[in-house]
Formats: structure tokens, sequence, C-alpha cells
């Protein structure tokens, strides 16, 4: 089972992969919904220190600073095989998207990279109401 010693900084690749694959779909399905444009920045988390790696605005990755109205943080943990990559998604948005009573996102799940493809799968989805930040 993967702890919290495990987590990482992902390769570009495998980042841009699972913001590519998940979080995009995922956070436009929502703001569809409530009916505002995702503006989001994205960190990564290994253990307690969180980096600035990108932006998402609306559908697509930014390098350019955006007014974001989301925060995305994603954790990245080995596992005993080298195939097999696990990820956690958390998001927390402003009071725009507040407003429904809509918090954020919780997922989970695995990549699966390879030279040629990296495919990236959800295990477990969860959409908050009233929330705050979630771990592992």
């Amino acid at each position: 089972m993967a702890t919290k010693r495990d987590e990482f900084d992902p390769p570009q690749k495998l980042l841009a992969a699972v913001v590519e694959q998940i979080a995009i779909p995922t956070l436009s399905e929502v703001a569809k919904e409530i009916g505002v444009r995702c503006m989001a920045s994205v960190h990564v988390c290994v253990r307690d220190d969180r980096k600035h790696k990108l932006n998402i605005d609306g559908p697509a990755v930014s390098s350019d600073a955006v007014d974001e109205n989301t925060e995305v943080r994603l954790r990245f943990r080995r596992t005993y095989r080298d195939d097999r990559v696990l990820f956690a998604m958390d998001t927390q948005h402003a009071d725009v998207w507040r407003e429904s009573g809509f918090s954020g996102v919780w997922l989970h799940g695995d990549v699966n990279p390879s030279d040629s493809d990296t495919t990236c799968r959800i295990r477990g989805k969860t959409i908050c109401y009233n929330q705050g930040w979630h771990n592992w």
C-alpha cells in the first residue's frame, strides 16, 4: 500500500496527462452545471509542500496568470508496480461557485504511464458541499 513517504513531484508528462484527462473534464462539467467559467491554479502537493505548476483557463492549460476562482491540489504516489501511479485531486472554489452550496470535488485514481500512451482512471469521485480540504 502506498503511503505518504511515497509521494513525489511527477514529471511534466504525467502531470499533463492527469490535468488534461481528469482535471479539465471534471471541472468543466461542474462549471457548466453551475454556470461559471473555471479559472484554476494547479498545485502539486508532496507531503507538506505545495508548489504551483500551471493554470487552467476554461477548457485549456495556460501558462499565463489567471484570475482564479478555483484551486486544484494534486498528490501523486508511487506504488510497488513501476507501471502504476496513484493520484488524488482536491479542489476548493471561490464564492461564485459556493452560492449553490458546492465547495469542491475530491477524487482519486491511478495512472498507467508508458512511453507511447498515458492512461488515467478515476477510481472514486465525490462532489462536496460546504466542506474543506481533504487528504488521501
